[in-house]
């Protein structure tokens, strides 16, 4: 603690934006077992094409996955109007317990619906299963629990109807 605040430049660079010109937006950190971090975050080659990353330090380098394409921005804007957080992604969260869990949302069958991910050899390959399913509003912003009970909700996440148009205007 004695040696914060940290520079930028005193940090590692996971993912570089100005060489691919693509933008990034950081989710969540965690640490595993080993106090490594894992990060999870959203590269947005445009905006109706977010895309979820999860990077992992192994001990001697940074492995960066792409998990899956998560559409555009939510909440979708109304015809005729002009999306004013085109970057907005709806979310992903790691399970700080085990970071080898991440939580995500993204449209199935034109609802967004929150799915646990698990990697078991570093974020290299990954198992999916759905958490909801044929829900009649978006999922978004999931979270997880920390120091959840073993038996208690180890994510949380908001359920959105046609009335979020904007994280200054919604009813959820």
């Amino acid at each position: 603690m004695e040696g914060l605040p940290i520079q930028p430049e005193q940090a590692d660079l996971v993912y570089d934006a100005s060489k691919t010109g693509v933008r990034a937006w950081v989710w969540d950190i965690a640490f595993d077992k080993e106090d490594r971090p894992v990060i999870a975050y959203t590269r947005l080659p445009g905006e109706k094409d977010h895309r979820y990353q999860y990077a992992r330090w192994d001990g001697k380098q940074w492995l960066d996955t792409e998990l899956c394409a998560s559409g555009g921005w939510f909440p979708q804007t109304p015809a005729g109007k002009k999306e004013s957080e085109p970057h907005y992604s709806s979310g992903l969260a790691l399970d700080h317990s085990d970071p080898s869990i991440v939580y995500l949302t993204r449209p199935v069958n034109d609802v967004r619906e929150l799915e646990k991910w698990t990697t078991a050899d570093l974020g290299r390959t990954w198992t999916s299963e759905a958490v909801t399913s044929g829900s009649s509003h978006g999922n978004v912003r999931p979270i997880g629990v920390r120091g959840h009970a073993p038996d208690g909700p180890k994510v949380l996440w908001m359920n959105i109807s046609d009335h979020y148009r904007h994280y200054t205007q919604y009813r959820c």
